[in-house]
């Protein structure tokens, strides 16, 4: 299975504006697929995976989590990339609400 940038850009922790950038300075291995009258970018799992383990921790200024490979392996491919990017943003409230809480302190 293919991924998207915007399930790229959840693995790496990054923002999709950053992935963009670092295509077009050629950092990341991708290819362009034909869907209709435009291209799409598309990042195939094993080419990201050796990609991954080169790139030691870091592509560009951009610092990649250690566990993106794991995150990598972990993506299911029968989730839609809008189907992830409502779950992202639906964790993204959760945690907002979470930290709306007071803190409970011990003394």
């Amino acid at each position: 299975m293919d991924l998207t940038v915007k399930q790229l850009s959840i693995v790496l922790g990054i923002s999709s504006h950053r992935i963009y950038r670092l295509l077009r300075q050629g950092k990341i291995p991708h290819k362009r697929v034909n869907a209709g009258k435009r291209s799409v970018i598309r990042f195939e799992r094993d080419t990201l995976h050796r990609w991954l383990a080169d790139a030691k921790g870091q592509i560009g200024r951009a610092k990649i989590p250690e566990d993106a490979v794991e995150r990598l392996s972990r993506i299911d491919p029968q989730i839609s990339p809008l189907d992830m990017e409502r779950i992202v943003t639906e964790i993204r409230k959760i945690k907002r609400e979470i930290e709306k809480i007071p803190k409970i302190r011990k003394e």
